[in-house]
């Protein structure tokens, strides 16, 4: 005999209400997984940004490292120029004052005429004129172009450096300049060692430290008693004036002239 099931309305009731909370948990559970899908997509994008990004700053740092190592070498580069610069400029000063100590050891070549003429001084000094003496020798006209300044001399320099400058010695001028007074071929030393003055001869300066500087007497003018009262001389290497300078000076400036004074003269 077949068994009878009796249908519970009341169970089928709640066990739909079961299957209906099933199912809206079920819903939930896939919108949770719909926001963690998003989420983890948008890590992963960014994520991926952040990677892109550090290898972006990676090589900016590289690049960077490598031109501030290239802008350090320059820099030690330009350092290292300034510092030889400056080497070579001492090195240059010491020569040149070791070369002017030497030219004066040597040769008693001036080194303080250069300090100019003071101004009392100078208010002494004249345009040369036409003077005469005595026994004046027609000399030969100045030429500072001519061969007679181009000339070698044994022992003796043509010009030397001062402040950046170059002067023309005057000891070198003064022998230059007999020669083109007289027209010589070659030097013969004239006769040194005079203790009076007269035209076309040399006149040698020394001071209490033994600088030396010397100029050539173009003309002297004397006093009814014969005795100096003018002098008309060329030289170089004096001051800020031209090499060459003609100048007339009274003779109580000449005999104690730019600090020092006359030791000797050669005649020519």
């Amino acid at each position: 005999m077949a068994e009878i099931i009796t249908f519970d309305p009341a169970y089928f009731q709640e066990l739909t209400k079961d299957l209906g909370d099933v199912s809206r948990s079920l819903d939930d559970a896939k919108a949770s997984l719909q926001k963690v899908s998003v989420g983890l997509d948008s890590g992963l994008v960014a994520f991926a940004l952040c990677v892109s990004l550090n290898n972006d700053i990676k090589k900016v740092q590289k690049t960077t490292n490598a031109r501030i190592s290239e802008t350090n070498g320059y820099s030690k580069s330009l350092q290292s120029g300034i510092m030889r610069v400056n080497g070579w400029e001492e090195t240059t000063k010491n020569r040149e004052s070791g070369l002017a100590s030497q030219l004066v050891k040597t040769w008693g070549f001036e080194n303080a005429n250069f300090a100019g003429v003071a101004a009392a001084d100078s208010s002494r000094e004249t345009t040369p004129t036409s003077l005469t003496s005595p026994g004046n020798p027609n000399l030969a006209a100045q030429n500072m172009d001519s061969k007679f300044y181009t000339q070698n001399f044994s022992g003796i320099a043509r010009t030397l450096i001062y402040n950046g400058k170059e002067r023309m010695n005057c000891v070198y001028y003064a022998r230059a300049r007999a020669m083109e007074a007289n027209q010589m071929t070659e030097w013969t030393g004239g006769n040194q060692g005079q203790s009076e003055i007269r035209a076309n001869s040399i006149a040698k300066f020394l001071d209490s430290n033994g600088n030396r500087h010397d100029v050539f007497i173009e003309s002297v003018e004397y006093d009814s008693n014969n005795q100096p009262m003018r002098v008309t001389l060329s030289e170089s290497n004096m001051g800020s004036h031209p090499d060459g300078r003609r100048t007339t000076v009274d003779w109580e400036h000449f005999k104690n002239r730019d600090g020092k004074t006359v030791d000797s003269y050669t005649y020519l």
